[in-house]
């Protein structure tokens, strides 16, 4: 596993850490918290669906796809998204050093793609965004 990978997962661990115990995540956004699901939601629409079935209603649902939404997190947001549960400094500085000034390289069918420069962020399937 490279160094970066676990950077990143320590950095990860520390911040979930931190939301459960200042319970920064409410709701049904603490389903990426360690020891917790996604049942609870998964039922809720199942409860909904069964009952607009029962009823002969229609039932609408919205769903975000997070893997691309992720590519669309500015280091900025990520920043303020950190002060506001209070994470220290110098470990917003440190996580800022390896989400900032990156390029990438995309796997494909031929092999791997040129480098571009990193726009956002924070990468899809990165080890970090899983909590962020």
């Amino acid at each position: 596993m490279p160094e970066e990978w676990r950077v990143a997962q320590i950095l990860t661990a520390r911040i979930s850490k931190a939301c459960e115990l200042h319970n920064v995540l409410k709701g049904y956004n603490t389903s990426v918290l360690k020891n917790t699901s996604i049942a609870v939601p998964i039922h809720v629409i199942n409860t909904v669906v069964e009952h607009a079935r029962e009823f002969g209603n229609e039932a609408w649902f919205t769903f975000q796809n997070m893997k691309k939404a992720y590519d669309s997190v500015r280091w900025k947001s990520i920043k303020a998204a950190l002060k506001r549960i209070k994470m220290n400094n110098r470990f917003t500085e440190l996580f800022g050093l390896m989400h900032n000034n990156r390029s990438n390289r995309i796997i494909t069918e031929f092999g791997l793609s040129d480098k571009y420069q990193v726009q956002n962020g924070l990468n899809q399937k990165e080890t970090s965004s899983l909590i962020m």
